[in-house]
């Protein structure tokens, strides 16, 4: 932010960014809020949940559309997933990309969708499109929200709409890129490079819990079929531990804090067959789901940007953190709101994930 305000946003501070996920989407949301916030650690941090309540907003109003009675109720239950308490009680980068991608996607269904002229519906389109464009500024993961529109493509009658929303994303964003000479900053480079297909497992195990969490009946699955992953989950653990092929453990400290080694390796082998698990869970009801609905078009777009924001996890060799799983959730809430069932057990999972995510931002505020 000192180097924005140094320079502007300019070719200079473009080239000079460092230290941060790339995108300048942050410092322009903050330097808005500069009279608020002074840049304060606290008040940014305000800001911060200011851009998650407003999340909120937009995708009540969207369910609301949809003529669905509890809009409200199922916007508010992304409080009852962990990974968001950090998100948006912290001073991060994620929480301006979550927001400008979920308006994008709300302007885009209704351009879709809208009964009114041509021509408008493409202005609201290239809006989305400009959306879309500030949340890859944010988080370049959202680019891959282009390569599912594809899909929209196959549909005809509104395949211009969808060209407008494309082509005013790469607007925004492509002169950015130009500037980088890559999709990252100059200095982040080498920061970002390489793939790890594991990191892209454990996306998809972490994305598997929020689903636990949230709806119902979606992980529906033959008992032969169970048999098979618990086998292949068990045999990539075991071989996991031979291999090192991932070494990432949540709440690592807090375990080790015991001084029990038994306890420590059974924890580790523990989660790598839980997320193994998981995430071959969300890869099978993902591809049936895929298939079951391949008709409809909006959702095969919003079903695989899901899955391929989640996957860009894989592309930072160099470290993995939670805190790519929670750019798909206002998607995931998007798709699948019809999947979410307002009954006594989403309360209680409801407020186990919440807990949990509160127990989590104490801890990085080194309250506990």
């Amino acid at each position: 932010i000192l180097l924005f305000d140094q320079y502007g946003f300019t070719k200079k501070f473009l080239i000079d960014m460092k230290d941060q996920s790339p995108g300048p989407l942050y410092q322009l949301y903050h330097s808005a809020l500069h009279n608020f916030t002074n840049y304060e650690p606290v008040l940014m941090r305000i800001a911060n949940l200011i851009a998650f309540l407003a999340t909120l907003l937009v995708l009540s109003i969207f369910l609301n559309s949809l003529s669905n009675k509890n809009h409200l109720i199922i916007s508010v239950t992304l409080l009852g997933l962990p990974l968001i308490w950090v998100i948006s009680g912290m001073a991060l980068t994620e929480m301006p990309a979550i927001l400008s991608i979920s308006i994008s996607i709300v302007l885009l269904y209704h351009s879709i969708n809208s009964g009114k002229g041509k021509i408008f519906l493409c202005f609201l389109s290239s809006i989305g499109g400009i959306f879309l464009g500030l949340a890859i500024m944010g988080r370049t993961q959202y680019l891959v929200v282009l390569f599912s529109a594809l899909f929209l493509l196959l549909n005809t009658q509104k395949r211009a709409i969808v060209l407008f929303f494309i082509l005013f994303t790469l607007l925004i964003c492509a002169k950015i890129f130009a500037i980088w000479n890559g999709l990252v900053p100059p200095k982040q480079q080498n920061i970002y490079g390489g793939i790890n297909i594991f990191y892209g497992l454990l996306a998809l195990g972490y994305l598997s819990i929020m689903h636990i969490l949230l709806f119902k009946n979606w992980f529906l699955i033959k008992r032969n079929q169970l048999f098979i992953l618990i086998s292949i989950s068990i045999l990539f653990s075991l071989t996991n531990e031979y291999f090192k092929f991932i070494q990432f453990e949540p709440l690592r400290g807090l375990v080790s804090g015991f001084g029990v080694p038994l306890i420590s390796t059974a924890y580790k082998f523990g989660f790598i067959f839980i997320i193994t698990l998981l995430s071959m869970f969300y890869i099978y009801s993902f591809l049936k789901e895929f298939i079951f609905r391949f008709d409809d078009k909006w959702f095969l777009f919003i079903h695989s940007s899901v899955f391929f924001v989640i996957t860009t996890a894989m592309a930072n060799s160099n470290q993995f953190s939670s805190r790519y799983v929670v750019l798909s959730l206002p998607l995931m809430i998007i798709a699948y709101h019809d999947k979410i069932k307002i009954d006594y057990s989403l309360v209680i999972k409801s407020f186990i994930g919440a807990g949990l995510g509160i127990f989590s931002l104490l801890h990085y505020y080194q309250y506990i």
